[in-house]
């Protein structure tokens, strides 16, 4: 029986064998140096520590057999010897980060043979291609921040852990019992990360030295030149009288504009007459490209004082980015007092008024993207534009209600057509009405007192007006002298 108070043994048995057991037990109790348990402090010069601690617990703690799958250094024979020899389970190892070394306790001297030389191979220089590398790209035409997103679409390693960052790690792999997930190993995803710098407009690219190669690339590929489109704008104010009266007309028979081809007999093309006669006013939108009767029409209507211009903007947008203006004014409105007390010295409530006011903006509101489908002329010589309206938005103010509120005239137009480079698409159709009270009477007579009234009259007119808008893009490539020359002009 044992007693751990004294580390002795009692022994109970006939007195002829006491002679043996006390021989039995000097024999066994004697000092044994290599069985003793050491301590051992290796400086890696390589190897990162942390993950040296993550393989020798590991691969001789035996917590990869444990869950049932073969670890990857089960397959060298000399490593099953030895993880199911005296190592296993004889082994601990803990990494000391401050001077990148391993502390290693085992029990036999036998054991440092072999862990020394287990940490011998795996402390070696990372393979040239194994080397993790950051690198500083500087952006000329792409946007840093989109550029990131973009990348990070791509390259993002979706479902999986965001904590592996998408780079080989030793002690994940072993901790997986060396069972690496099958994927193809030239695939960037999960594998790169890029940080936009929006300051310098550069991205920062953080991968292996064997992927920087192609995440360049790629970047390289993305940072083009983009085109840029030129709109100019013109929105005219056209008079109509009884005679004629000027609207775009499209009697369209077919539903859909894309696919539809731009001749002179198909109804996308607005067909101009000197005298429309349109039947009843038009109040919505409509719009076309602009052909040579109604150019001509305009004109005509110019020399007549007819129109008149209310603003000729222009705007330069990048290829498949918004581009906004908008013209008018603003009418206060308001909506609401909130009364509020605040009690001041000597416990006096003074009344806090809030006003709430509302300005509804009033004019003409545009918001385009063009989208240049191609860049480059065709054989004819010929650049096309996508030319996408999100929004043109007319207000007109109407008057004022009894408690003075506003009362405003809303129409919003959106659409997309296919064109040529510099070709001109018109919108129209927006028509108001101005009534006006014109006094006629003859003079002198009209102002006498009581029999005034039989030389004089009173007349209505009513004044139709509609706002048109001409709209024309240019596609302005920045490697083209010739569309750089147009921009200075």
């Amino acid at each position: 029986v044992p007693d751990l108070r004294l580390n002795a043994l009692l022994v109970s048995t006939p007195s002829q064998n006491f002679a043996t057991i006390d021989k039995l037990i000097k024999d066994l109790d004697v000092n044994m140096p290599s069985q003793e348990w050491g301590t051992k402090i290796y400086y890696l010069k390589y190897a990162d520590a942390e993950n040296i601690e993550a393989v020798i617990n590991n691969v001789y703690q035996g917590s990869s057999s444990s869950s049932g799958r073969r670890g990857f250094f089960d397959f060298l024979p000399s490593r099953r010897s030895q993880s199911q020899g005296s190592l296993a389970g004889n082994v601990v190892a803990e990494a000391y980060p401050t001077l990148n070394s391993i502390i290693v306790s085992t029990s036999t001297q036998r054991n440092f043979e072999l862990i020394t030389q287990f940490i011998e191979e795996l402390d070696v220089p990372t393979p040239e291609g194994q080397r993790e590398v950051t690198k500083l790209i500087r952006l000329e035409y792409a946007e840093a921040e989109e550029l990131e997103q973009l990348l990070e679409s791509i390259w993002d390693e979706g479902q999986r852990s965001s904590s592996s960052s998408g780079r080989f790690s030793f002690s994940r792999f072993m901790a997986s019992g060396g069972q690496a997930d099958q994927t193809d190993v030239t695939s960037l995803r999960g594998k790169v990360e890029v940080e936009a710098d929006n300051q310098t407009n550069s991205v920062l690219v953080r991968t292996l030295q064997r992927y920087m190669a192609d995440a360049v690339a790629m970047i390289r590929q993305l940072d083009f030149v983009r085109g840029q489109v030129w709109i100019d704008i013109q929105i005219l104010e056209v008079t109509l009288d009884e005679n004629t009266r000027f609207g775009l007309e499209i009697t369209a028979q077919e539903n859909k504009i894309f696919g539809a081809e731009l001749t002179d007999k198909n109804p996308l093309v607005g067909n101009i007459e000197t005298q429309l006669g349109l039947a009843q006013q038009i109040s919505g939108f409509n719009y076309s490209l602009v052909s040579n009767e109604y150019m001509a029409l305009l004109h005509t209507l110019m020399r007549q004082n007819k129109v008149k211009t209310l603003s000729t903007p222009s705007l330069l947008a990048r290829d498949n980015t918004s581009v906004s203006w908008s013209s008018g004014r603003r009418i206060p409105y308001l909506q609401s007092i909130n009364v509020s007390s605040n009690t001041i010295d000597g416990g006096v409530s003074q009344p806090l008024y809030n006003y709430d006011f509302i300005d509804p903006p009033v004019g003409i509101n545009i918001d385009l993207i063009p989208h240049i489908t191609r860049s480059k002329p065709d054989t004819n010589g010929l650049r096309t534009i996508g030319l996408e309206i999100e929004q043109i938005q007319a207000s007109n103010f109407i008057e004022f209600t009894d408690f003075n509120a506003p009362i405003t005239e809303d129409r919003t137009f959106s659409g997309y057509i296919d064109i040529q480079d510099g070709q001109q698409i018109v919108v129209g159709g927006m028509i108001k009405s101005k009534q006006t009270e014109v006094e006629n009477k003859v003079p002198f007579l009209g102002d006498i007192p009581l029999i005034g009234g039989l030389f004089r009259s009173t007349e209505t007119i009513v004044e139709n007006s509609e706002v048109v808008i001409l709209i024309t893009p240019h596609i302005v490539d920045m490697q083209n002298a010739d569309d750089i020359e147009k921009l200075k002009q």
